[in-house]
Order: C-alpha cells, then structure tokens, then sequence
C-alpha cells in the first residue's frame, strides 16, 4: 500500500490544496447533517413534554391545543422548523461543495496521470504491461470464418 501511495504523490502532492478542502468539506458535511436528529428530537421531546395527544385538534381548540395551559407553544416549533431548514440547506451546500472539490481534484489527478501514462516510450509499456502486443491490421489476420 506504501508503495502505491508513494508512485501517487508526485502527482497528488500538486493538488494538495485542492484535497485538503475537500476533506474538511468531507467532515463539515457530516458534522451538519448530524445535528438533523438532534434538532428533530428537540422538538420530539418537546411535544412529548406537554403530552399531546390529539394531533387533529378539535373545532374549539384549533391545532395542537393552542392557548391553553398545557398546549405546544407555537413559536418553539416554528423556531425549531427554521432551525431544522437553515440546517438543511447548509447540509445541502456542503454535500455540493464536498462533492464539487473532491471529484473536480480527483479529474485533475486523473488527467496528469493519463499524461504522465502517454508520454512513456512503447518498449517501457511493455515492461509493464508484457502480455499486450501490438494490434495487427485485418489483412495479416487469419480468418477463420466460412461460409
């Protein structure tokens, strides 16, 4: 595995940067879109506090028993729906942005790593890769079909 990683450097040591960024995007990412449940139980707990029971509501007392003394506070919920979507759309951007670095520095290293592949001579390619030959054009094939 070390030997891999030290054919490797040369060429992902020039976009170092580039895999840095997308590491912490990496861990940003993961630490907002843990703080989803957090947020969802908050609210769980919140309402299992004040032991609703009826979801519907009825006609007297409108949804969740609002104004009366054991009732959901509206604002709290409304406050936790904002902070569940702000949550979300920074989830949201940062899975872009993780994805935007890691995958555009990973084409990078592919592409040097193409040319670094094309530059070297046909007779070091074969001592690489000893079992492929050249391909022979159709006329110096033999046929082997029949009709």
């Amino acid at each position: 595995m070390r030997d891999v990683a030290a054919k490797l450097w040369p060429f992902m040591n020039r976009y170092r940067f580039g895999l840095a960024a997308g590491l912490i995007a990496t861990m940003l990412t993961n630490l907002i879109r843990m703080a989803l449940p957090e947020v969802l139980q908050q609210a769980i707990d919140y309402l299992k506090s004040n032991e609703i029971t009826d979801w519907v509501g009825s006609v007297g007392r409108g949804w969740f028993g609002l104004g009366q003394t054991g009732g959901v506070e509206e604002s709290w919920l409304l406050y936790l729906a904002g902070i569940f979507l702000v949550i979300s759309s920074l989830s949201a951007l940062s899975m872009f942005a993780m994805r935007w670095l890691t995958i555009s520095t990973s084409r990078r290293v592919e592409y040097d790593l193409r040319n670094a592949f094309s530059t070297i001579s046909i007779n070091s390619r074969r001592r690489f890769l000893p079992a492929l030959e050249p391909v022979t054009s159709c006329q110096e094939r033999p046929t082997t079909w029949t009709r």
